[in-house]
């Protein structure tokens, strides 16, 4: 179940996959990011436009959700040596476990969708749909 924003304390929270039911989630919300991005790319060879919009803004809000995991510069303060984890992705907000195997379902997740949506300034910018009329 995806998480909304104005049904949780804090909007951190926010397009993750609660797979727990505590409503919050972490990064295997990158995983199901990645079957969504299939999903979109299943709606849309069958034409069918509402389902492929509808998984498009859900993986939107996801992939929202997985960047806000990365660790910034800013926020390695107490690590020994924070080059070490700059880039990595946390295993939630608050949980700052790190794995390999969590970059590459952020990044997968990530790429995936990027080459979905339309270039910066392109068709979205002009207000014309993401996916093209004749499908």
């Amino acid at each position: 179940l995806q998480v909304r924003a104005d049904a949780l304390p804090l909007a951190i929270y926010d397009g993750c996959i609660d797979t727990t039911g505590e409503g919050r989630g972490g990064v295997s919300s990158a995983v199901y990011l990645e079957g969504l991005v299939d999903a979109i790319r299943t709606a849309e060879s069958f034409h069918e436009v509402q389902r492929a919009e509808q998984y498009r803004r859900a993986a939107i809000r996801m992939a929202r959700f997985v960047v806000q995991l990365r660790f910034r510069p800013e926020e390695a303060y107490y690590i020994r040596s924070p080059d070490d984890v700059i880039g990595g992705v946390r295993n939630t907000p608050i949980d700052p476990t790190l794995r390999i195997d969590h970059v590459q379902h952020a990044l997968a997740g990530l790429m995936g969708l990027a080459g979905l949506l339309p270039p910066a300034g392109g068709a979205e910018a002009a207000g014309e749909p993401t996916v093209p009329a004749d499908r």
